[in-house]
């Protein structure tokens, strides 16, 4: 599993960001990701490869993609970069159960959903901001489409809370729960602000460092 791969001219696949974990601030959270495997020997007529997520302790298997793949009259081998998605409601060990039509093995591939603490800002944080405005992005901005109507709105989070917000943005709600103007939907929100302010918080810690205070 990585964060993003993509194939050389000569055949290899360059991943980027390989983990066996997702970090998490609040849920449903949603996590884009790419599976990367090796098949050798595919026949002649190809194959058709499952792709399914098992939560522990549950018997559901939930389908997330299917691959017809196409094999060759050669000796041949396939490493491919699957690009994947889902929204997880809850944290915990999962499994990515790779399996190929007409075939009992199995390949299976474990990660864990992590709860991360709430990022937050002391007041000296806050007065080292103050300090040093122009040296540190403090704010944030999330674009989030309403998964109904598909209707854009841009959130804001800022280490310094008493200033405005930038033109056309919006505040992340206390409860972490926006309703959507066009059509009532409710979106969660509480793990994009907290990837933001996870993101600030490491901003933050850059500029002690450079400044070393």
């Amino acid at each position: 599993m990585a964060d993003f791969a993509k194939p050389q001219q000569s055949g290899k696949i360059d991943a980027i960001g390989i983990f066996t974990r997702f970090n998490a601030w609040g849920y449903p959270c949603v996590r884009n990701w790419t599976l990367i495997f090796t098949i050798y020997d595919v026949p002649k007529n190809g194959i058709n490869i499952h792709i399914g997520l098992k939560r522990k302790s549950s018997k559901s298997l939930i389908t997330l993609k299917t691959i017809d793949l196409k094999g060759s009259s050669k000796p041949n081998s396939h490493t491919i970069p699957i690009s994947l998605n889902y929204k997880f409601e809850k944290p915990g060990d999962y499994t990515i159960i790779c399996s190929i039509k007409d075939f009992s093995n199995k390949l299976r591939i474990p990660f864990n959903i992590s709860t991360l603490d709430w990022p937050t800002f002391t007041k000296d944080d806050i007065d080292i901001v103050n300090k040093f405005k122009k040296q540190i992005p403090y704010r944030l901005t999330a674009q989030v489409n309403c998964s109904v109507c598909g209707h854009a709105y841009i959130f804001e989070e800022s280490i310094l809370k008493d200033e405005e917000t930038q033109g056309g943005t919006i505040r992340f709600p206390e409860n972490g729960v926006f309703e959507c103007t066009e059509c009532g939907h409710e979106m969660n929100l509480k793990d994009i602000q907290g990837q933001l302010r996870a993101s600030l918080k490491d901003n933050l810690t850059l500029l002690k460092r450079m400044r070393n205070v």
